[in-house]
């Protein structure tokens, strides 16, 4: 896949980075051939078919831009000059909540190119388009009645800006190309406008801004501000981990030998209730008590186990004897 830094490289001419619409090539094209064929009447008929293709090329410039990289940026959206800063409330069209809003307002000259861009990375929340009166040719001025207007807000999480397009009521000079919920990333292509005009740019208060009056904007390219980042919109790498101090053993020694449980801020255990021991003194008259009586009982088997063998040793000799007499018989 072919990078932006590749083509750069292939391009033999990196600094032509503008061009025109297809609309503005046909378009000139048709006013010229209409010159050739007015001049063949009467040549000075020529000049009109030329002037109209230049003007149809202006109307259609564009240039190729390059968005920077980084979160929660906010850029200019068109090409321009920084006119005012202000602190003012948004109109109503744009659905900004609240008067805690900086107005940044551009003046687009006739000859910028006609590209519009997404502000910022997020959603197309509302759009609401205005078309001006053909009698009102130019907007000299932000304000004039008869305007054509269009108000675009973007919305991503809890982040908000919205934009106010102004131009001349003659011709289609002002379009969108994007439409209501639409995703758009920072710098991307939303709508055109043609002949230059105003643009009005309302983000939060509270954000630093990087800019100055009378500083020339690049459209998609120049930075206005950043957005803080939200707490979801950390990493695991933005979170730092306590700090702990490693403890030397002659520290822990210390502590250990000069510590005084009374005056430690930690909580001690409850002293536990010594169970007395149980007498380990035998008891002298229970212990002769059976003594006697395993003696008596050794006796008896003893008398017993004799008495039996006595008798065994008796009946033996009855037997042999009274074999010995049959013997004899």
């Amino acid at each position: 896949m072919m990078t932006q830094k590749d083509d750069l490289n292939n391009n033999q001419l990196p600094w032509l980075r503008s061009n025109f619409d297809l609309e503005g090539w046909v378009g000139a094209l048709a006013a010229w051939l209409i010159g050739l064929l007015l001049g063949i009447i009467f040549q000075p008929l020529f000049w009109l078919g030329a002037i109209a293709a230049i003007i149809i090329f202006m109307a259609t410039r564009k240039a190729v831009r390059t968005p920077p990289q980084g979160a929660n940026l906010i850029v200019a959206p068109c090409d321009g000059i920084l006119h005012s800063v202000s602190e003012t409330a948004p109109p109503s069209e744009l659905c900004l909540a609240g008067d805690d809003w900086t107005r940044l307002r551009i003046s687009v000259p006739p000859s910028a190119t006609n590209t519009l861009h997404a502000a910022m990375d997020g959603a197309i929340a509302t759009i609401i388009l205005n078309t001006g009166d053909p009698s009102t040719f130019s907007a000299i001025k932000p304000d004039t009645d008869g305007l054509s207007e269009c108000f675009v807000t973007l919305d991503s999480n809890d982040r908000t800006i919205g934009t106010r397009l102004a131009t001349g009521g003659l011709g289609p000079r002002l379009e969108l190309t994007s439409e209501v919920h639409d995703a758009v990333r920072l710098g991307r292509h939303i709508g055109k406008l043609r002949f230059g005009g105003w643009c009005d740019l309302y983000i939060p208060k509270n954000i630093g801004l990087k800019v100055w009056p009378g500083q020339t904007l690049t459209g998609s390219e120049t930075i206005i501000g950043q957005f803080e980042a939200a707490e979801h919109d950390m990493t695991q790498s933005d979170i730092v981990a306590p700090q702990t101090r490693s403890v030397s053993p002659d520290e822990s020694s210390g502590s250990q030998s000069g510590a005084d449980p009374a005056h430690s801020d930690v909580p001690q255990p409850p002293a536990e209730t010594p169970v007395p021991a149980p007498s380990s003194t035998p008891d002298t008259s229970e212990d002769n008590k059976d003594a006697a009586e395993k003696k008596t009982k050794q006796k008896k088997k003893k008398k017993t186990e004799t008495e039996d063998i006595a008798d065994i040793l008796a009946r033996i000799r009855e037997d042999v004897s009274s074999k010995g007499s049959l013997d004899e018989d």
